[in-house]
């Protein structure tokens, strides 16, 4: 991917041209008007966070009237267009998260499509694990979540879940498993919608809330940049296994005293439609300042996420891993300084060498930063990126550009808990964000805009009774190019109660969302949308 570099004749800026709420904006390439339509559209649906619903089964295609006459090349460009357009938003998603995992019918054509979220904490006292899934369509969604036991008894019965069109609904995963751990496997027919996972624990140490994306699909790979096992770190690993055929699993940790294949990480058996829960640090690999893990199966495919916490400190971090290697990545960011800190992982995903570069985006019209530029990357290594040598004391967000494909995410901690959160390999026009406190208007967003231009950004909200549209929430902002900006969204009028957001964009941004729950905070990573 090009870099983007912004405009360094901005660096006057008036603070009413950041936020202003006010100014018209022309959405016109978005052809929003006064409602985002993310219905079905022929054959080009294409499920959320996946490569394309039926990209590659095009329906009536074969045999039949061609259509012969003065039309037919048109047909054929129309076709062309269709295709190449199906492409180009499955090479979008894909960066993220490798293809979605969907049931088809004999002929091809998309039946389902599949979510997988990893980690349910005990229910009742334990803590609670919720599952937020939007229906952007206008459809509404019949649907139903399976259970994966992570303690080798039978898991908790299949439930039906139903969705609104334009409309949000949640499923309480560890009052489904009753004090037991577990994940879950959430099915719902094509068409763009977003599930999100949010664990929150409250008598099991580390306590806290966690807020990502579920997985659309499995993988033979999975990737984490971030971890540490010295004295007081903690660092876990969730696996799930959502075959009903056994996996084999093989860990690399690549440490700061090299590469380390412990015994007990190599040939680990996880049978069909199981979750294990690995504790790195007391078993794995012990006493070392700074652990990154490679995942990879020796048989089938799996899921995996990672569990971040520190003894005596609040909070904990948790986030899927990284199926692939890309050669940029993208995280909103947070703050240095007043009680906060942050800390970006790179891994280097292959044998070769390679170097990085970190471009700083600041917050609103904060002060432009020189890039950290062409540092290296040994070869299957993984480095912490050192803040203090990018002069940055405000908030930023950050674009990580190497020269092989490697693997970013981030710790953030806070005067009050911590968050673990992957980097977005593409910006997208329009983000969803289904995870929410119990009152929305606490939440804020984070947006960030790595191109050189100014976007106009608009938001909508979206409650569990859905409707015939997504009704917009505010006045909208504009962001300038090569910046980031934390919007508040009770600022914004978002109608008290949790729900889920949509965060729309003249331009390509990335989109998270941060809030508060059980003295810790969340930073949901948003759901890129078609």
């Amino acid at each position: 991917m090009a870099r983007r570099r912004r405009d360094d004749g901005g660096d006057e800026r008036d603070a009413d041209e950041v936020f202003d709420f006010e100014s018209e904006r022309d959405f016109d390439d978005l052809d929003l008007g006064e409602r985002i339509d993310f219905g079905e559209d022929d054959d080009t649906d294409v499920g959320a966070g996946g490569a394309g619903a039926g990209a590659d089964g095009e329906s009536g295609g074969g045999g039949g009237d061609d259509g012969a006459g003065e039309g037919s090349g048109s047909n054929r460009l129309v076709v062309v267009g269709l295709i190449v357009l199906v492409i180009a938003v499955g090479v979008v998603l894909s960066m993220s998260f490798p293809a979605s995992e969907q049931t088809t019918t004999a002929g091809g054509e998309p039946l389902e499509q599949v979510w997988i979220c990893p980690d349910t904490p005990g229910g009742g006292k334990a803590g609670t694990g919720t599952i937020s899934i939007m229906n952007l369509t206008e459809t509404a969604m019949d649907g139903t979540v399976t259970f994966v036991s992570g303690d080798g008894q039978a898991p908790p019965d299949p439930q039906p879940i139903a969705v609104k069109s334009f409309g949000r609904t949640t499923v309480d995963a560890a009052d489904a498993f009753g004090g037991r751990p577990g994940a879950a496997i959430v099915a719902l027919p094509p068409g763009a919608v977003a599930v999100a996972q949010q664990v929150t624990r409250s008598a099991e140490e580390p306590k806290g809330v966690a807020a990502f994306p579920c997985s659309p699909a499995s993988s033979t790979d999975w990737y984490f940049a971030s971890g540490s096992t010295k004295a007081g770190r903690q660092q876990s690993l969730v696996l799930v296994n959502p075959s009903q055929d056994t996996a084999i699993v093989d860990v690399t940790f690549r440490t700061d005293a090299g590469e380390e294949r412990p015994e007990r990480g190599n040939g680990i058996s996880l049978p069909p439609r199981s979750q294990t829960i690995l504790d790195v640090d007391a078993n794995l690999v012990i006493r070392r300042d700074a652990v990154a893990t490679v995942v990879r199966t020796e048989r089938g495919r799996i899921v995996a996420a990672q569990r971040l916490s520190v003894d005596g400190a609040s909070g904990f971090g948790e986030a899927l891993g990284t199926p692939a290697g890309t050669s940029t990545s993208l995280l909103t960011g947070g703050r240095e300084g007043g009680g906060q800190s942050q800390a970006i992982g790179v891994l280097n995903t292959t044998g070769d060498p390679g170097t990085y570069t970190v471009t700083v985006y600041p917050d609103q019209d904060g002060q432009i930063v020189p890039p950290l530029v062409d540092q290296a990357l040994d070869p299957g290594a993984a480095t912490t990126v050192d803040l203090a040598e990018l002069g940055s004391s405000s908030t930023s967000g950050f674009e990580i550009d190497t020269t092989v494909p490697a693997v970013v995410d981030q710790m953030r901690s806070f005067d009050a808990g911590r968050a673990y959160v992957g980097a977005v390999a593409q910006p997208a026009r329009r983000w969803a964000l289904p995870a929410s406190s119990d009152n929305a208007r606490n939440d804020s967003i984070e947006v960030l805009n790595p191109g050189s231009d100014q976007v106009d950004v608009d938001v909508y909200a979206v409650r569990s009774d859905g409707g015939d549209r997504l009704d917009e929430v505010g006045d909208g902002f504009s962001l300038p190019g090569g910046s980031r900006a934390t919007i508040t969204l009770s600022d914004l009028d978002v109608p008290q109660g949790p729900s889920g957001i949509v965060v729309a964009a003249s331009d390509a941004v990335v989109a998270a969302r941060t809030f508060a729950g059980n003295g810790d905070r969340a930073v949901e990573v948003g759901t890129p949308l078609p």
